[in-house]
Order: structure tokens, then sequence, then C-alpha cells
């Protein structure tokens, strides 16, 4: 009976914690709050734009705990599960530039551009060879998101 108590209660808790995983904050509206535990009723630590990146190694019921990744500000805290989408960091190729485009296809208008060294967040899976991304940094028109061809990054 011991062994499946503390098998139960071991699974529970490994069940509340996810393995590291990168995610971007999302809403329509004024912005997502980040609180000091995983409720709506605990303190707002602060108030972030949709399309902040950050990280969770844990959950606890529908809030994930995170920490900011490229925020202009540390932070960390609680945000309700609803209000993530999950990312993956990835790297283009080293040979030149990648042009981001505005929809994903050949004809779309090139928005920017990104080499190696920047870092880019694919958003879901790949539609039509196309990954909707989120860069780290703005383009010249002032946009972080964009589309970028599978075939211009190294896995």
């Amino acid at each position: 009976m011991k062994k499946i108590l503390s098998s139960l209660i071991m699974f529970s808790t490994l069940s509340s914690i996810s393995m590291g995983a990168t995610y971007m904050t999302s809403a329509k509206g004024n912005g997502i709050n980040v609180r000091t535990s995983p409720t709506t009723k605990s303190r707002v630590v602060k108030v972030v734009p949709s399309g902040d990146i950050v990280n969770s190694d844990e959950r606890s019921g529908n809030w994930y705990k995170v920490e900011s990744v490229d925020s202009e500000s540390e932070y960390n805290g609680y945000i309700h599960n609803s209000l993530l989408k999950p990312v993956t960091e990835r790297n283009v190729l080293p040979n030149g530039n990648t042009n981001v485009r505005a929809a994903g296809s050949l004809k779309s208008k090139v928005i920017g551009k990104v080499n190696s060294e920047d870092v880019i967040y694919t958003i879901g899976n790949k539609n039509k060879g196309w990954y909707h991304v989120r860069l780290s940094k703005y383009q010249a028109n002032g946009k972080k998101f964009g589309y970028i061809h599978e075939s211009r990054f190294q896995d």
C-alpha cells in the first residue's frame, strides 16, 4: 500500500511539472496579467503585451509559472494557459539573409530580413511549407511577425 501511495504522489507531482517549454503570450486587448500565484485573485506582478516570449518549467492546473525571455524588463509569475501559445526557437541557414514575408507565399511582400544570428520563434505548425514566425527584433516596418519558408531553416 505504501508503494502505491508513494507512486501516486510521485506521479501527481510529475504531472504538474511540464518539461521546459517556450511560449508566446497571446491575447486581444490591453495586455496579459502576470500574477504572483495561479489564481485570478492573486496580485498582478506585471501586465505584458501579446507577443512576449516566456519559458515555463512548471504547471499548476491551468496556469504556467513563467519567466521572461526577451522582454525589456525581467519578470516571473503565473499566466493562464489560455493566454499562451507554444513556440519553437529556430535558426535560419547561415548563408546570407532570409526574407520575412507578410504572408506564406513567394508572391507576398518582403517585410524584412533575418540572418543566422537572429532569434526566431515558429508559432504552431507549418502551413504549405511556410512557418508563421515571431522575430526577436522589430523589422524596418515595425513588425515582429511574418512568414519564412521551411527551406530557410536549419534542423
